[in-house]
């Protein structure tokens, strides 16, 4: 009757007690409830709580829960773990992938899997019991089949569909045997057979993939749902919560085991993330307070997300109606978003070009259709209603190959760059003159360039453009603070330092790419917030945008000492200049003085951020030559007609940044390219100079996430050298991370 009612342990005390459990739980015709037999259940652990287990094998306890997780599996950034079963007492447990792998922990014997299936994520639920010959249980495939291992007997009636649906397994016993059960399906129907009884229910929600599990504890059976939502079927879910957490709005938390269902003063603590997003998804959000003004006006702040599948997601306290709203379980189909400013409604574009109204939003004919293709990207609505707030009436929709279409009477504009057959383009925005009428477009690539026309100005500030890679889609926020949405849900700010979103409650899918569009209500946040931005997800994207290798070849130094040259010569070459080091060497501002030495070490002598200090042709360990810094070097580009940023004490990070958007950057080490603590001198200037013997410069050419490495040009062999990311990291610390940024 119990979902696990034993979760055996070989002791004589544990297997008595759960033999005791299984006789006494008994689905008896008609079924024994939980509640008869809930007082003889042996108590699991103090505390009363229970464990979370999340998408990568992460096991949670809460609640006083003590678990030994010596032993358990972990995928890390792979979403792959579905189900989680504990042994009494907290000795262990198991952990069902999604391939069907039965994975033992703590004290738990192993189990041998009834089906493996390598790369087929269709495993959804398990079952362990003490059956007379040890471990024994059921796995449950997403589309409803029920398959026993061990000595459990094979069972019937149990329902079967043609797609991945059934979610949760609950077991029931008639004489210790198993007789029935009840499969939970993701959208929140429950399916007994057997001898389990008719008549619980869940809310329904039909095409979403709402719920996950199906559990029974004490006199409690409960389903979780999404977002780590636990709801109570046959009583109150009050178990001691302390210490629980939620991830918000990224929907990673695969299954709740609780030890028991009361212990504590209240209801489950989830986060306001995790709620917002749990009733968007399932469309039971409070509906908006009356009288919200214009959020755009600076009235509502948060915004939403958009994923692929069509669901809306608010964050940051706005509220919207999203009745009637579009979803496409498990179909990458939406594209783009618009919201009405007081959150009533909006409208959802798909990847053939339709237009969704929802809520109370009008409906749109769209300007063209593409069925059964996926070319449509963006839309931006232009119109105004009554009170001046947004509408539909007119706007226009922008098509892959960069075609933008007007509809409702919106004036036809010139494409910015129409190149047919391809998918480049990927944000719309248009401009509007002080008449009110349309009278420019831009169009962002999916590499990040920006193509104008008509009189749409500037940007503030340019994307970074990634070169032949696809890290953009959607431009918006045009007339106040403009703003790009990429890859994994990552914002990146055109606005010139205007954009200070309310982050609060955001959440992102961590590596899964699904996220299409993220609307901004409110940008004038007064305590502004870096985006929340899970680990997984900015791992995800750096490893699709930090993976790039310049076209320019290495160079070797023509000088002896001046390597900083020779960098520049490489960097400039990326660029696109061909401008020689010794070209270079002849510009540089230069000190040939020598230096003031005491006791066989530098006291004081030239300054290397000003100029090249002492002979080029000259001698470091007898101080006769030295070098030139940073400073200096990005003077120099610059006036060879390449803007060049210095960085002083820079992070590593900007590095791999930098070079993934195609720019070169000039780094200083050693020669040796070992950590090392500087000495210093005095410069004649009154500066400090860190040196040592051995300064050196390379340029760094070459990133790649993936295998977390970088490639300089080393000017001293001429050739490249390739290093782990944490080994750059190391040795660039030598003279306080310098670096010159070329673009």
């Amino acid at each position: 009757m119990l979902r696990n009612p034993v979760r055996g342990w070989r002791s004589l005390l544990q297997w008595c007690m759960c033999c005791a459990v299984v006789l006494l739980v008994l689905g008896l015709a008609p079924p024994v409830l939980a509640q008869d037999i809930s007082s003889q259940l042996p108590p699991a652990v103090p505390g009363n709580g229970g464990v979370v287990l999340d998408g990568f094998g992460g096991l949670h306890p809460f609640g006083g829960y003590h678990l030994d997780t010596s032993g358990a599996p972990y995928w890390s950034g792979f979403d792959i773990a579905r189900a989680l079963q504990l042994m009494p007492g907290g000795m262990g447990g198991w952990v069902l992938d999604g391939y069907g792998g039965i994975h033992a922990f703590g004290a738990a014997p192993p189990i041998q899997t009834p089906r493996y299936m390598p790369g087929v994520d269709i495993a959804r639920d398990l079952t362990v019991y003490q059956g007379p010959h040890g471990e024994a249980g059921y796995m449950l495939l997403g589309t409803g089949q029920v398959l026993p291992f061990g000595s459990a007997p094979e069972i019937a009636g149990y329902p079967v569909w043609n797609f991945d649906v059934a979610r949760g397994l609950l077991i029931y016993f008639t004489d210790g045997v198993p007789t029935g059960g009840i499969v939970l399906d993701a959208w929140g129907g429950l399916h007994p057979f057997g001898s389990a009884p008719a008549g619980l229910g869940l809310p329904y929600h039909w095409g979403r993939d709402t719920y996950v599990k199906l559990h029974a504890v004490g006199s409690t059976v409960y389903a979780v749902g999404s977002y780590g939502i636990v709801t109570g079927i046959t009583g109150n879910v009050t178990p001691n919560w302390t210490g629980y957490g939620d991830w918000g709005n990224w929907n990673i938390i695969r299954d709740i085991v609780l030890a028991g269902a009361s212990g504590g003063t209240g209801g489950e603590p989830s986060s306001p993330g995790a709620l917002a997003s749990w009733q968007a998804w399932t469309g039971t959000a409070p509906p908006p307070p009356s009288g919200i003004d214009n959020p755009a006006n600076g009235s509502q702040p948060g915004g939403v997300v958009l994923d692929s599948f069509g669901g809306l997601h608010p964050f940051g306290g706005f509220h919207l109606d999203t009745s009637g709203a579009p979803y496409w379980p498990g179909v990458d189909e939406a594209r783009s978003l618009v919201v009405k400013a007081d959150g009533s409604g909006g409208w959802e574009l798909d990847a053939t070009g339709v237009i969704h109204a929802f809520g109370n939003a009008a409906a749109v004919a769209s300007p063209v259709t593409w069925p059964g293709e996926d070319l449509a990207r963006q839309i931006v609505c232009t119109g105004r209603d009554a009170d001046g707030n947004v509408s539909c009436s007119t706007g226009y929709l922008l098509d892959a190959w960069g075609g933008v279409h007007p509809w409702g009477g919106a004036p036809l504009l010139p494409d910015p760059r129409y190149v047919a057959g391809t998918g480049w383009a990927a944000g719309l925005a248009v401009h509007v003159g002080g008449n009110g009428v349309p009278d420019g477009l831009m169009v962002l690539a999916s590499s990040g360039a920006v193509f104008t026309s008509g009189d749409a100005p500037a940007l503030p500030a340019l994307p970074p453009a990634y070169p032949g890679k696809d890290m953009y889609l959607q431009l918006s926020g045009w007339g106040s603070a403009p703003y790009a949405v990429m890859e994994y849900g990552k914002v990146a700010d055109l606005s010139g330092g205007m954009l200070s979103p309310y982050w609060s409650g955001y959440g992102d899918w961590g590596s899964w790419n699904v996220l299409r569009d993220v609307v901004l209500a409110e940008v004038d946040n007064p305590s502004p917030s870096p985006q929340p931005m899970s680990a997984q997800a900015a791992a995800a994207w750096k490893n699709a945008a930090w993976n790039l290798m310049l076209p320019a070849a290495p160079v070797r130094q023509v000088l002896p000492l001046d390597c900083e040259a020779a960098a520049l010569e490489v960097a400039l070459a990326d660029t696109g200049s061909s401008i020689s080091q010794l070209s270079l060497y002849a510009s540089m501002a230069k000190d040939p003085r020598p230096p003031i030495v005491e006791g066989g070490t530098i006291i004081q002598w030239g300054d290397p951020y000003g100029a090249f200090v002492g002979n080029v042709y000259g001698s470091e360990p007898a101080y006769t030559g030295y070098g030139v810094y940073a400073p200096e070097i990005a003077r120099l580009a610059t006036a060879f007609g390449h803007p060049a940023t210095f960085l002083l004490g820079g992070s590593p990070d900007r590095v791999f940044e930098e070079v993934s958007e195609g720019h070169p950057v000039i780094v200083w080490t050693l020669t040796t390219f070992d950590r090392e603590s500087p000495h210093h001198w005095l410069a004649w200037d009154g500066n400090v100079v860190p040196w040592l013997v051995g300064e050196h410069a390379v340029t760094v050419v070459g990133v790649h996430y993936a295998s977390s490495t970088i490639t300089v040009a080393n000017p001293e062999t001429g050739t490249f050298m390739t290093f782990t990311m944490a080994s750059f990291a190391s040795w660039w610390q030598t003279f306080g991370s310098m670096a010159v940024i070329v673009t």
